[in-house]
């Protein structure tokens, strides 16, 4: 899959400098916005639970996926300096998938107001290329 790809690819161009950091992002972001426009089931199925499940009290969930998680790390640990603390690594993690996720999940309420659709390629293409921005920035 993705992730095992970059994860490789990352660690084979280690350290990371900007280009290979960019490409990893941009097929790690590509990768995961593809996914969310290609399932809107999945998309909707995570607002329900966000409303519907989040009353339901006992033991912690696990996580729903870890790959995005884990490509984020495997790029993270081929970067040049000291290793980031494991809070760091997980606020990256939710703001990619809030980045990446927002889009799909209020495509017909805040993008529609804004005259925005997010499946539309030209859409897809500029939302990837400003979240690997706004992450490459971050990480620089």
């Amino acid at each position: 899959p993705v992730v095992d790809r970059v994860v490789a690819e990352a660690h084979a161009a280690a350290p990371l400098g900007e280009p290979d950091l960019r490409g990893a992002l941009g097929a790690v972001v590509g990768a995961y916005v593809d996914f969310l426009q290609g399932d809107p089931g999945f998309v909707r199925l995570m607002a329900w639970e966000a409303l519907h499940e989040s009353r339901r009290s006992g033991p912690a969930r696990p996580p729903h996926s870890t790959a995005m998680q884990d490509a984020l790390d495997g790029i993270l640990a081929a970067l040049p300096g000291p290793r980031r603390p494991p809070a760091e690594r997980r606020q990256l993690h939710i703001t990619t998938i809030g980045l990446c996720f927002f889009p799909f999940a209020h495509n017909d309420t805040m993008l529609a107001g804004l005259g925005v659709d997010a499946h539309d390629a030209r859409f897809r293409a500029a939302r990837v290329r400003h979240i690997v921005d706004l992450l490459a920035a971050a990480l620089a």
